[in-house]
């Protein structure tokens, strides 16, 4: 399919506000010692900054898609029904 149109648009706030939640978990976890539930926060914060950094949006040929990250979010319109 031929793009028409192609936008990506990188979240800064958002990676930055969690990387900066993911670090000071980080620094509570070396003073506190290890603790499955805020290594487990961390793995989900790390997973969501991986799904959620970025937002595309792509127009080609008679749909539109709408995707975050790499890609495993997405969403797909046809031009004609919206």
């Amino acid at each position: 399919m031929i793009k028409r149109y192609e936008h990506t648009q990188f979240g800064y706030f958002i990676v930055v506000a969690i990387v900066a939640a993911m670090v000071a978990i980080g620094i509570i976890m070396v003073d506190t010692g290890v603790n499955w539930i805020a290594a487990t926060v961390l793995v989900v914060l790390a997973v969501i900054v991986a799904l959620f950094h970025s937002l595309t949006v792509v127009i080609s040929g008679d749909e539109l898609v709408v995707k975050f990250g790499p890609g495993v979010i997405r969403k797909q319109f046809k031009l004609n029904e919206i």
